[in-house]
C-alpha cells in the first residue's frame, strides 16, 4: 500500500491549490488518510463511499486544464511508480515516446481511480487492523526516488514541466519538505504476522497474474517479489504475465488477445 500512498500523497500536497482556485472547497477535503470505514460504494471493497471520491474528480478536472497541473499529476505517477495504461481498449496503450499520449492516459487513470482514494481496497485492509494506519512514508526522499524512474515516465515529466514554464526538482522539494504520513505500529504488526503477507518463498508453482494496466495492483510491485523469490532460491518456481488491462482481466486473458508471457 506504501506505492499508492506516494502517489496519492504527490497529489494532495500539489493539486490542492487548482481544487481551492476553482471554488471547489478547502484543501482538506482532499483525504487520503483517515479515511471512512465504509466500503459500501464497491462490491468488491475496492472503493469508498461518500463525497471523496467525487472531491478527488474535481481536482483531477481543475488541474488538467492547466500545464503544470498535468505535469504535477504526471510526477505522481513517477513517484508512485503507478500504471499509466488502465482505461480504454487493448489498442488504446499510449506510445511511450509520447509525452501528451502518457499525460492523458494519467488523466484518464485517475479518473478511474478516483473511487479509492489512497489506494485500492485501503479501507478494506485497514479495517482489518482496527481501522489504523498502514502505510508511511515520513523521511522518504523523493529525489532519490524520482532518479529510479522509468525513462518513458521520467522523460514525460520532464517535458510536461518544461511546457509548463518549470522544472519537477522544485516540486519535488515540496513534497519531500510536506509532512510525511506515520504508520500505526499495531498494523504493522497485524499485516506483518506470519501468512498475511507474501515473502517471495513459495513451496509450488506460482503464476502471477499482474496487467500493466492493473490499477489496483501496479505491476511495479512484481520485481520486489522476483527478488524475493531469487533471493530464497525460488525463482523456478515462479512466472509472470504483464501485458493486459485492468485487474483479474480472465477475459481478455483467457481470449488471448492481450497476453504476452514472461519467464
Amino acid at each position: 500500500m506504501n506505492t499508492f500512498l506516494d502517489g496519492w500523497f504527490v497529489l494532495q500536497t500539489l493539486l490542492a491549490e487548482y481544487y481551492e482556485k476553482a471554488g471547489h472547497g478547502p484543501a482538506p477535503n482532499l483525504a487520503i488518510t483517515n479515511l471512512p470505514p465504509d466500503i459500501s460504494a464497491g462490491a468488491d471493497a475496492n472503493e469508498i463511499g461518500g463525497t471523496l471520491p467525487e472531491e478527488w474528480q474535481k481536482a483531477f478536472k481543475a488541474a488538467q486544464k492547466l500545464p503544470d497541473g498535468r505535469a504535477r499529476m504526471a510526477l505522481a505517477f513517477a513517484l508512485g511508480e503507478w500504471p499509466v495504461w488502465t482505461a480504454g481498449g487493448d489498442e488504446q496503450h499510449p506510445y511511450l515516446e509520447d509525452p501528451k499520449a502518457l499525460q492523458e492516459a494519467m488523466y484518464n487513470t485517475l479518473l478511474l481511480i478516483s473511487w479509492s482514494p489512497g489506494g485500492a481496497a485501503r479501507t478494506m485492509f485497514e479495517n482489518s487492523a482496527q481501522g489504523q494506519q498502514l502505510s508511511w512514508n515520513e523521511n522518504i526522499d523523493y529525489a532519490a526516488y524520482f532518479e529510479n524512474v522509468n525513462p518513458a515516465v521520467k522523460n514525460a515529466v520532464e517535458v510536461l514541466y518544461q511546457v509548463a514554464g518549470l522544472g519537477p526538482q522544485a516540486d519535488i522539494q515540496r513534497i519531500n519538505e510536506a509532512s510525511g504520513v506515520l504508520a500505526s505500529t499495531h498494523a504493522l504488526e497485524y499485516w506483518g504476522a506470519a501468512g498475511r503477507n507474501v515473502v517471495g518463498d513459495p513451496e509450488i508453482p506460482v503464476f502471477r497474474l499482474h496487467g500493466l494496466g492493473d490499477h489496483q495492483i501496479p505491476y511495479t510491485l512484481m520485481p520486489g517479489y522476483e527478488d524475493l523469490a531469487a533471493k530464497n532460491g525460488k525463482e523456478d518456481l515462479l512466472r509472470t504475465a504483464l501485458h493486459w488491462i485492468g485487474h483479474q482481466s480472465r477475459r481478455k486473458y483467457l481470449g488471448g488477445r492481450s497476453y504476452e508471457p514472461t519467464v
